[in-house]
């Protein structure tokens, strides 16, 4: 009896380490089964227990932990290893109460555990199954022991409060099913509303730090260097906070993968300088970055959450300081060889935080207080998010901080050294200019500013390049011609970019390798593995950097003898004609374009490709094709958002949310609408381009 105590101990503690709803009902059968076996002890009765008793309690204990050997092999739901876990709990409990006779009444209860325990953990059918189980048993046990049969009454009793008690708990495990399924439904929406609107909210914020990247190449005053670096730091914040809101939402749902990819921490530090800086030098802060000479240039971790824990932690500094200084000091504290140890600190000279504060200044949508919020505004996220990261990639957020005194947020990562990651330079090396070794570059992306803006980054750049509307065409170019890289956008008509992919991959002879990058505004971690398994190279996320694309256009191309790099430099700001049309967008293409006629081409090209979507939506609205309509209503979105139409954007999303039945009821009403939204932006077209032509006049 001992050794088989020893035994389910040993069971308990491994089982410790795997728990689910089953793992727990069979540490919850091994409990009870040495709660009987040790009652059995108790009353000394093991001495008259015949063979067949003893028999079925052995039988008992073994199948027991079969059962637990099973989920350990098979920890997947098994739906006839339940049934006979049932069953033998059942037959456990009966035989416990037929072998100790009036001594096991106790033993009842164990009849609702399992009743209950299985009901709870999985669900109705179980709990019937379970509830049919014990009745069977513990008629059993009324009509065969003496003492029972002596107590008709009281033991009807009982057998009446099992099957009330089960059937009771079935309406509670009814409301909880239900609410736990609403509870998941609620998260999914909102899970899918956040990557929604963080997909929709990159797609301009694409063409924002696009154009930034292209005007930071053109010759500009110290006023338009200055406004520039305001919108560009503008839209990095507003990018941060989409990601923001993303991870949050992905931590949640246990779904935020953290790399292990190579970086350079100087590089990294020097960018999130010169992100802050023009915003510093507005508030008339000194910022200033102090990192160990030490730190090795080539580590290994999770760059893009590091980097967005120190834009965090460095915005709210900087938002919270009035006067004096923000510092961002990054040391090394130990190298152990395989591993070193950085410490991250940003010390800021604002306001502080009062010691009752910093208790939950970590809690999500909290900020100290109720006065900070009003004056300084924020969605007291930042912080959170922080920590949540700092914690996934293995380290720990602190703060040390007094009212008046300042604050210093700190953390400590363990880091790979990568020696093949470090960079020759100190914080931001340059880029090299125009050179002769131009690369043939083939860009697809059914948007056509999308196409246009990515042409003049990478002319800009010296290269070459080939327009592509969809994956179909890619396929037809590369059987043309030849390129030394190709530019995907993830989402096109006819050809998406990952079925382009594949067919590349497929189709490319094994003797040359084609490098493939692919761009989309969806960040996840099964977009990202998804083009991976299909071949991409090099996946960049919209809003994409000028210089990321150009790292991985260097990377990925191996040519001798490339020339040293050139300088990198930030758009301008918005009109609107009543909320009809945001000019932000063709103002800066106009920024950036080569001649007056340039804007004007791309208004005309615009126009031009909406009358034939129109033609076509009227097309598939006739003939009630509702998919080819969401298709058609997709593409045009998109052209809407690439010059800044907001209204028709906005008519695009609300018809691409409606149902299949709604479309096919309402169509001629939504279509009227569509064409509604379409003649107030070409009237604003209109407005846009004679206000443009007086201005030039």
């Amino acid at each position: 009896m001992l050794m088989r105590l020893a035994t389910i101990a040993a069971a308990l503690r491994l089982f410790a380490r795997h728990r689910n709803s089953e793992h727990e009902q069979a540490l919850v059968r091994m409990a009870m089964a040495s709660l009987i076996c040790l009652l059995v002890v108790w009353q000394s009765a093991l001495a008259h227990a015949s063979n067949v008793m003893l028999a079925l309690i052995g039988f008992f204990l073994c199948l027991s932990a079969l059962i637990l050997i099973d989920i350990r092999r098979r920890p997947q739901p098994v739906r006839t290893r339940r049934v006979i876990a049932i069953l033998n709990d059942a037959g456990g409990i009966t035989c416990g109460m037929l072998f100790a006779g009036e001594l096991g009444m106790p033993i009842y209860l164990f009849y609702l555990w399992i009743t209950f325990g299985n009901g709870f953990r999985f669900g109705k059918p179980y709990l019937y199954g379970t509830l049919l189980a014990s009745l069977a048993g513990l008629s059993v046990v009324l009509w065969q022991v003496d003492f029972w049969q002596q107590h008709r009454a009281a033991g009807l009793g009982l057998w009446c409060g099992l099957a009330l008690l089960g059937l009771y708990f079935s309406t509670l495990v009814t409301r909880l099913t239900g609410a736990l399924q609403r509870e998941e439904a609620a998260n999914q929406a909102k899970r899918s509303f956040i990557s929604s609107v963080s997909h929709e909210m990159r797609t301009p914020l694409n063409a924002i730090i696009g154009m930034t990247d292209l005007l930071h190449g053109t010759r500009l005053d110290r006023e338009q260097e200055a406004m520039l670096g305001s919108l560009d730091t503008a839209a990095q914040l507003m990018l941060a906070l989409v990601e923001d809101v993303l991870d949050f939402s992905k931590i949640e749902a246990g779904k935020l993968v953290i790399e292990d990819t190579a970086f350079d921490p100087h590089r990294l530090a020097g960018g999130i300088i010169d992100l802050f800086r023009y915003q510093a030098a507005a508030r008339g802060l000194q910022l200033r970055l102090d990192i160990d000479p030490a730190l090795p240039h080539g580590l290994c971790g999770d760059p893009h959450h590091l980097r967005q824990v120190l834009v965090n932690l460095m915005s709210n500094a900087i938002k919270f300081t009035e006067q004096g200084h923000v510092v961002l000091r990054i040391a090394l504290l130990a190298d152990a060889g395989e591993r070193v140890r950085v410490r991250f600190d940003i010390e800021d000279t604002g306001i502080g935080i009062a010691p009752a504060a910093q208790a939950r200044i970590f809690d999500s949508f909290t900020q100290a207080d109720a006065s900070t919020t009003r004056r300084y505004g924020g969605t007291g996220l930042g912080t959170t998010i922080s920590r949540q990261l700092v914690e996934l990639m293995g380290g720990q957020l602190g703060l040390r901080s007094s009212v008046g005194a300042g604050s210093t947020f700190w953390f400590e990562l363990a880091l790979r050294p990568h020696a093949a990651a470090a960079t020759v330079g100190i914080v931001a090396p340059p880029r090299r200019p125009p050179s002769a070794t131009a690369y043939a570059l083939l860009v697809a992306d059914d948007n056509a500013t999308n196409r246009t803006v990515l042409r003049m980054m990478l002319e800009r750049a010296g290269h070459q390049c080939t327009l592509a509307e969809d994956g179909e065409q890619v396929l037809d170019l590369l059987e043309a011609h030849r390129f030394d890289a190709v530019i995907l956008d993830m989402n096109m008509p006819h050809m998406n970019g990952l079925e382009a992919t594949r067919v590349i991959r497929f189709t490319t002879s094994p003797g040359r390798y084609l490098p493939l990058i692919m761009l989309s505004a969806d960040v996840s971690a099964e977009t990202r593995e998804e083009c991976r398994l299909a071949g991409i190279d090099q996946f960049l996320p919209k809003p994409v950097r000028i210089d990321d694309l150009l790292d991985a256009l260097d990377r990925l191309i191996v040519r001798p003898g490339a020339p040293p790099p050139r300088a990198r430099v930030v758009p301008q700001p918005a009109l609107s004609l009543d909320g009809v049309l945001d000019t932000t967008a063709l103002a800066g293409l106009e920024a950036i374009g080569r001649d007056a006629l340039f804007v004007d081409g791309l208004v005309a090209g615009f126009i031009a490709d909406t009358q034939v979507l129109m033609a076509q939506i009227a097309v598939a609205i006739g003939n009630r094709q509702v998919g080819a309509l969401r298709d058609l209503l997709h593409a045009l979105k998109g052209s809407a958002m690439s010059i800044g139409a907001q209204a028709l954007c906005t008519t695009c999303t609300q018809l691409e949310e409606c149902s299949d039945a709604d479309l096919r009821r309402e169509s001629r009403t939504r279509h009227a609408q569509l064409q509604q939204a379409v003649e107030q932006l070409l009237d604003a077209l209109t407005r846009y381009r004679r206000t443009r032509s007086h201005s030039r006049a």
